[in-house]
């Protein structure tokens, strides 16, 4: 099942959050772009996800804007295939 935001999106990257499912959903390709296992991907999700505003409305969210770096900090289990782009991993970042 495809996470709405990941269709309704905005492509300018305004919004810096996005679901969990989509962050997950695009796991295998931030592992494979950035030299890192699906292991290792996770729990960065899992360190940048922030929970329900008030503590009760709406759904946690990935902030991508603190995801994003957190990669280029992590030492790759194996050497990168591709080389690092200067563009986010995640939809609308740069």
């Amino acid at each position: 099942m495809v996470p709405p935001d990941a269709v309704t999106a905005s492509a300018c990257g305004l919004d810096p959050h996005i679901s969990v499912a989509y962050a997950k959903l695009q796991g295998a390709r931030i592992a494979r772009e950035r030299g890192l296992t699906l292991e290792e991907v996770y729990p960065l999700i899992e360190r940048n996800t922030t929970g329900r505003a008030l503590g009760f409305l709406g759904e946690p969210g990935v902030n991508v804007l603190t995801l994003n770096p957190g990669p280029d900090e992590t030492p790759p289990t194996t050497p990168a295939t591709t080389p690092k782009t200067t563009e986010g991993p995640l939809h609308g970042t740069r």
